[in-house]
């Protein structure tokens, strides 16, 4: 048996008469989470983004910006598991046909592990999530107890693209970037997302540049390139990383290691 209930990030209560059959997941980040919980073979469909493992074999809806809510309905799911990109329109759309939406909508890195854990209890599958949260729980906790008490918090830059989208105040970026040991640069914005312009990164001044390493991002020499780049800080001081960006800029799972490898790099003294 499933419990009777259990609250997503909308805070709306949901119940499920039974385990899910039929899982439909529209953002990689949950999509990672429903198959570290090992539920693969539930999986009805997906956003067309996700690598999926060997064996895995389920139906594309569209990107993750343009869900196909006809394709999502033809297959008949028992749950589908979005994300605050879909509140908008496809969630509306969804429930108005009455099919249950589990909203996953991490603001931190405490927040993505707790709703994983809700998720992971209303699909059946509470004890293989509490197993698989308590030790990231517990890595979460050594790194925040490392870098607690270090005098000096270097100011950071996450460069999310070429263009310079990053991450702004209150999203699990920000809250990663300050468990980490660093102040968050973009927090100077007053958006989720926001795209800085040359001469805010040129004026802050950060002492760390880091970059969610993908195809097409910029490598450290482009970065070194960029005129007047050369007087940062950061640049002077060699202190530029490129880390994947599954680990930086999708809130699933791999928060946890991009946390890990950035509090080394901030803090290499402590670890």
């Amino acid at each position: 048996m499933i419990p009777t209930t259990v609250v997503d990030d909308r805070g709306r209560l949901l119940a499920l008469p039974r385990e899910p059959e039929r899982i439909v997941s529209l953002a990689p980040s949950s999509t990672e989470v429903l198959l570290a919980f090992g539920l693969g073979e539930r999986l009805a469909g997906v956003d067309e983004h996700p690598e999926l493992p060997p064996g895995v074999v389920c139906a594309r809806v569209g990107g993750f910006k343009t869900t196909d809510v006809e394709a999502v309905l033809a297959l008949r799911p028992d749950l589908v598991v979005a994300s605050s990109l879909h509140l908008g329109r496809v969630v509306p759309a969804l429930e108005a046909t009455g099919v249950m939406v589990f909203a996953l909508l991490p603001r931190s890195v405490g927040g993505l592990l707790r709703g994983a854990l809700r998720l992971g209890t209303l699909v059946g599958r509470g004890r293989e999530a509490a197993s698989l949260i308590g030790p990231l729980e517990a890595r979460v906790q050594v790194v925040v107890a490392a870098t607690l008490g270090a005098r000096v918090r270097p100011l950071v830059f996450v460069e999310l693209s070429p263009r310079l989208h990053t991450a702004g105040p209150g999203t699990f970026l920000d809250d990663l970037v300050m468990r980490a040991g660093g102040i968050n640069l973009g927090a100077v914005a007053r958006v989720d997302w926001p795209t800085l312009s040359p001469g805010t990164v040129l004026r802050y001044d950060p002492d760390v540049l880091v970059l969610a390493a993908y195809p097409g991002s910029a490598s450290p020499d482009a970065v070194r390139a960029r005129p007047g780049w050369e007087r940062l800080a950061a640049v002077k001081a060699g202190r530029i990383v490129e880390i994947d960006s599954r680990l930086l800029k999708h809130p699933g799972l791999g928060l946890v290691d991009g946390l890990g490898l950035l509090a080394h790099f901030l803090h290499p003294d402590r670890f």
